[in-house]
């Protein structure tokens, strides 16, 4: 027997499990950079160096994200707030104003968060990734999830 689970309820019981945000970023096929903000990375396994994201299939961010040869995974600090707001927007022009530099395959690092390029190796709902480098920079702690 089947009982519907209250969405509102079930929300803000999952809250109370703390989650580090990061920020997933790429060049698009266009040229642009994208990105979207993730409560759903994990490390899935050391040998290989593999990690993963849940994006939603109804973003729009990841289907630009997942144009790209390549993706950045940005750890954001706590005190990093306001870029994780920044980049949790839609549409064009969510990277006007941000601090960002190229990394090492091209995919945007933003400027104090803990940083790693990956090689995409997706299911549509799921992106599991290889590794490619790894960059850390700073030392403040996670931002919770928002």
């Amino acid at each position: 027997m089947s009982e519907a689970i209250d969405p509102t309820l079930f929300r803000e019981t999952l809250g109370h499990y703390p989650t580090g945000v990061a920020v997933v970023t790429a060049v698009a096929e266009d040229g642009n950079p994208a990105g979207m903000v993730v409560g759903t990375f994990s490390s899935v396994s050391l040998d290989p160096p593999l990690i993963a994201f849940f994006p939603a299939t109804s973003s729009g961010s990841f289907a630009h994200v997942r144009t790209a040869a390549a993706f950045c995974i940005n750890v954001l600090a706590s005190n990093q707030e306001a870029l994780c707001r920044r980049l949790a927007t839609g549409g064009a022009g969510k990277f006007d104003g941000v601090r960002w530099r190229s990394g090492p395959l091209g995919s945007p690092m933003c400027s104090s968060s803990r940083s790693g390029d990956a090689v995409p190796a997706s299911a549509p709902t799921t992106s599991c990734s290889r590794r490619r480098r790894v960059a850390f920079s700073g030392r403040q702690l996670p931002t919770p999830g928002l």
